[in-house]
């Protein structure tokens, strides 16, 4: 069973406070990535945005985080429903499956309750982003698992 991570950047990795990763995040994302052996794919809105794609490539080169494996698709209407779209054209339904999130409506256990029996959201406050007091909820899940 493979662990795979849903990640928005705005709210997330770049938050109220800081500008770049001037708060860490990116240094915690990489302790997540690595506790949980998870796989990445970004959520965020900016998926499609070639100049954003090849900056947080090299955010994630340099801070030892692994591609991500693919991008949730544009479907202009809610998130949880693009996470549950990457979900099905990947066959990952039996998997682990983390999202890390600014948006309420990220949150797929929320919208189709019983459908991903091992599925776990995280809001991030958007003005601390993903902060040390999320990273140990996260933490907490992997100590479960």
């Amino acid at each position: 069973m493979r662990t795979i991570l849903f990640l928005d950047y705005t709210g997330v990795l770049l938050c109220g406070r800081c500008s770049e990763d001037s708060c860490g995040h990116l240094r915690n994302l990489a302790h997540i990535v690595q506790m949980l052996g998870c796989e990445v794919v970004l959520s965020t809105s900016y998926k499609y945005d070639v100049s954003f794609i090849e900056e947080l490539r090299q955010q994630f080169t340099e801070h030892g985080i692994p591609a991500w494996i693919g991008v949730t698709p544009h479907l202009q209407n809610s998130r949880w429903n693009e996470i549950r779209a990457w979900i099905e054209e990947h066959g990952a339904a039996g998997d682990r499956l983390v999202i890390v999130d600014d948006r309420r409506d990220a949150d797929l256990t929320a919208y189709v309750p019983d459908t991903y029996h091992d599925c776990h959201f995280f809001r991030a406050d958007p003005r601390v982003g993903l902060d040390g007091n999320l990273m140990q909820a996260v933490f907490r899940l992997a100590a479960a698992m």
